[in-house]
């Protein structure tokens, strides 16, 4: 039994009589130079191939490519033919492929620029790192200090205490008949996010009970299982690119090699840093991501966070809720990262409090819970708070004051319904006694509109904004007339459980 398991679990190509054995291919390069390359003499799809057009391909196959088809960063080669001629050998049959889904993952980000913050779990034992809602245990997610200095071998110079973490963003493609169309998924997935989808996938498939005990509960919590990426397919004809020819790419990888290293890089100057710092949309140093928004898959999220302040106690609290309202059991739970942009008082390199820059907290919460906490505003810097967080798709919040602004702004979603199109409500409570204030209410980016509210002593006053003409994405900014401390901001997308289109102001549509 062991032994028919290792079997299927490792097949490789040992029946191609060209098994591991490789040719010379002679070419001339664009400028006319004679050069050479080494190729597989054989077929390394060769078992795969046979079982696909035999009708014996199990129900879950995994593809391990050899290194340099691997694209691993530190062979970044012919990766691009060898998922071009898996899909080819799958498509062939249209009886094979209107019940296959491909799955391109990767491990590493090879260290490309990506500006979203890592999720990762708080440590358990210390409530300064962040916290989590009851049903989560993050303790397996981080390493003690303790756990690392145990490891056999391991200089105490070298020991490092922190959470596993997600890790930085990386591809993950996934090709079928059910996610055709070039649609994105922003949904929080991990690498485990593709055993999760074997679970439901063969649950459903043979009413079974499957479940991973090595995935542990923080990143159920706020780790998708891919499901979110599927649509109905009806049958649509369905038109395939055009698949790479083995020799003639792997000759265009071979000639790029000798090409001149990029020239005309310098230090930049401190003028150009503040240049691109103020305007950076136009500064020629950033990189530019292709115009143009795509279509984007329903995403079960229904993020609420809710400020409270108590000046008598001179405390700024958050509740951070995954609600489950509006999708029911279809819902998600959530990861929020919180930063203190400013000087914030901290334990420094020896355990001592210091008012540094930057601070950070990881939250979580299952759908259906939330997670409260408390900053206390003598933490930060002349007692002006300061937060940034930061969720799922662009969900954004951020909040400025001190202990003089008694006003509090909650969000909640207002979907479709009685002829009113989707709305992001604010709800505006003016917390002093007496007086009057003026709320400035602007959009920067979407409608590019302003608008102001007079809240009385004691009142609280809805705002509704809606946002169907961007597709649900929204971006409001309040200010208190006269009071240059108080700072809110609201942004992200509204789900309402239908496919929208990505972000406009990432496409430069706008």
């Amino acid at each position: 039994m062991l032994q028919s398991i290792h079997r299927k679990a490792f097949t490789d190509n040992h029946d191609d009589p060209y098994y591991h054995d490789i040719e010379e291919v002679a070419f001339t390069d664009p400028d006319g130079n004679e050069k050479t390359l080494f190729v597989p003499k054989g077929d390394i799809f060769h078992q795969f191939r046979k079982d696909v057009r035999s009708g014996n391909l199990p129900t879950v196959s995994w593809l391990v490519a050899p290194q340099r088809f691997s694209d691993h960063p530190s062979s970044a080669w012919y990766g691009a033919w060898y998922v071009s001629e898996a899909l080819n050998i799958l498509t062939e049959d249209p009886e094979v492929w209107k019940k296959t889904i491909f799955i391109l993952n990767y491990d590493e980000n090879d260290g490309y620029f990506d500006h979203v913050p890592t999720y990762a779990a708080p440590n358990p034992q210390d409530i300064t790192t962040g916290k989590t809602s009851s049903g989560i245990d993050s303790a397996e997610e981080f390493v003690t200090l303790e756990e690392e200095l145990s490891k056999p071998g391991m200089d105490p110079e070298n020991a490092r205490e922190n959470s596993t973490g997600l890790g930085y963003r990386v591809p993950l493609i996934i090709a079928s008949p059910w996610s055709r169309g070039g649609w994105v998924n922003s949904e929080i997935c991990d690498i485990t996010s593709t055993l999760m989808f074997l679970e439901t996938f063969l649950n459903k498939k043979f009413n079974l009970n499957i479940r991973e005990e090595n995935i542990n509960s923080w990143r159920r919590a706020i780790c998708g299982d891919l499901t979110s990426a599927f649509r109905p397919y009806n049958g649509e004809k369905i038109e395939f690119p055009e698949m790479l020819d083995r020799d003639s790419f792997m000759k265009t990888i071979r000639t790029a090699r000798d090409k001149e290293i990029p020239q005309g890089y310098h230090a930049m100057t401190p003028a150009e840093v503040d240049e691109l710092n103020q305007n950076p949309e136009n500064s020629p140093w950033m990189p530019r991501q292709e115009p143009g928004i795509r279509n984007s898959n329903a995403l079960f999220y229904e993020l609420l966070i809710e400020e409270k302040f108590d000046p008598g106690k001179e405390v700024f609290s958050l509740r951070m809720e995954a609600g489950k309202n509006n999708f029911g059991e279809k819902s998600l739970g959530a990861a929020f990262n919180v930063f203190a942009p400013g000087r914030f008082n901290q334990k420094n390199s020896k355990g001592e409090k210091e008012m540094l820059p930057v601070k950070f907290w990881s939250f979580a919460t299952e759908a259906g819970d939330h997670v409260n906490y408390n900053w206390n505003l003598n933490d930060f810097e002349d007692s002006k708070y300061h937060l940034q967080l930061h969720s799922a798709n662009g969900f954004y919040r951020e909040y400025r004051g001190n202990e003089k602004n008694k006003v509090t702004i909650n969000a909640s979603y207002g979907l479709k319904k009685n002829n009113q199109e989707n709305h992001l409500k604010l709800i505006i409570h003016n917390q002093n006694k007496n007086g009057q204030i003026e709320c400035i209410i602007t959009d920067p980016t979407y409608q590019k509109s302003s608008q102001t509210s007079l809240v009385s002593a004691g009142e609280k006053v809805i705002i509704e904004i809606p946002v169907e003409k961007y597709h649900n994405w929204y971006d409001a900014e309040i200010r208190i007339k006269g009071d240059e401390n108080y700072f809110r901001k609201f942004a992200g997308r509204i789900e309402d459980g239908f496919p929208s289109m990505t972000d406009p102001l990432m496409g430069g549509v706008l």
